[in-house]
């Protein structure tokens, strides 16, 4: 076996026990989960940024540029010095990289949050699935109704398929722990900074930059995915298939468009379309067609597009490595 091969089996066992541990207890919600921490981080230097004289006077695309390269430095390199020190024991580097990974998806809490808007919009109380529908997504929910909350947590749910699952699956498969690592520390400043607005339309350039970039890929095998996953939702292969070739284009993000189309198409429903954000009214287009009437079921079928997409990845990694000769 070559240490390309070792590398790759390597990578794909971390993974596994990685995908397993969120299965199973999910993503606690603790002030010291260390993407919190992330975020915390990514505000105070933002702060210093902005404020400090040696930097205030720069450039905003600059000063944005300059934190993206101390907020992915800082990271990998605790990360890194924390696997020197987790070698010293037997075990303590395979513990590191699972955590590691583990922490930086999100498939039961994604879902779970789907369920809970779900489970409101069943019981009739608008309410509280307008808060609900908040933690999914960025846009205004106060004065929502339910089809438009369906289809709000549909895309989050389906965009989130790459950028909280797929995507910082698919860098560990690459480059270990450290490359789903520094995946999340990308996606989170571009959640944070990636914003089209006068506060960082030029802060933030470089962090949107780099997470169209780092979720180019990914977002494009999520969309195939779903579409390969819609027998599990009763839906279409060949018309989410369809609707992605010729919907994805539509979305601002030259990403999002894929896996969100998808969904549409294999579910047979419309996505997207206007939005208030922040107070004001974006104009947007839709994805996909109204086929069949919208109800809050969709948001159940969505999710087991979500988890067919991710078991469909894994089976795409095994596979990959028995290509590459390794014997499982």
């Amino acid at each position: 076996m070559t240490i390309v091969q070792q590398y790759l089996i390597y990578n794909l066992a971390l993974i596994t026990a990685a995908f397993l541990l969120d299965l199973i207890i999910g993503d606690p919600s603790v002030p010291f989960h260390p993407v919190r921490i992330l975020g915390r981080f990514i505000r105070r230097t933002e702060k210093v940024l902005r404020n400090s004289p040696p930097f205030k006077t720069l450039p905003l695309e600059r000063t944005g540029f300059l934190g993206v390269l101390i907020l992915t430095a800082v990271p990998t390199a605790v990360f890194f010095g924390l696997q020197t020190a987790a070698s010293l024991f037997s075990g303590g580097k395979e513990i590191l990289g699972v955590f590691t990974i583990y922490i930086t998806i999100a498939l039961k809490d994604l879902s779970t949050h789907g369920r809970k808007v779900e489970k409101a919009l069943d019981s009739g109380t608008i309410t509280e699935a307008r808060i609900r529908t908040s933690y999914l997504v960025t846009r205004d929910t106060d004065d929502l109704d339910e089809t438009a909350l369906i289809r709000c947590t549909i895309e989050s749910i389906s965009e989130n398929a790459s950028d909280s699952v797929l995507a910082p699956l698919f860098w560990a498969f690459i480059f270990g722990p450290a490359g789903s690592l520094l995946y999340r520390v990308i996606n989170t400043l571009d959640a944070m900074w990636g914003y089209k607005n006068e506060s960082y339309l030029y802060f933030g350039r470089t962090a949107a930059l780099l997470d169209d970039i780092a979720g180019w890929i990914p977002a494009r095998i999520t969309g195939l995915l779903i579409c390969l996953s819609a027998p599990a939702a009763g839906g279409s292969i060949k018309r989410g298939w369809y609707t992605m070739l010729r919907d994805h284009g539509k979305t601002e993000s030259p990403n999002a468009g894929y896996p969100e189309a998808a969904a549409a198409g294999v579910l047979g429903i419309k996505l997207a379309g206007n939005g208030k954000y922040f107070g004001k009214v974006k104009i947007k287009p839709t994805l996909g067609e109204d086929l069949v009437p919208t109800c809050p079921g969709h948001i159940r079928l969505t999710i087991r597009l979500l988890y067919g997409a991710s078991v469909l990845l894994l089976f795409a990694f095994i596979l990959t490595a028995l290509l590459a000769g390794i014997s499982l």
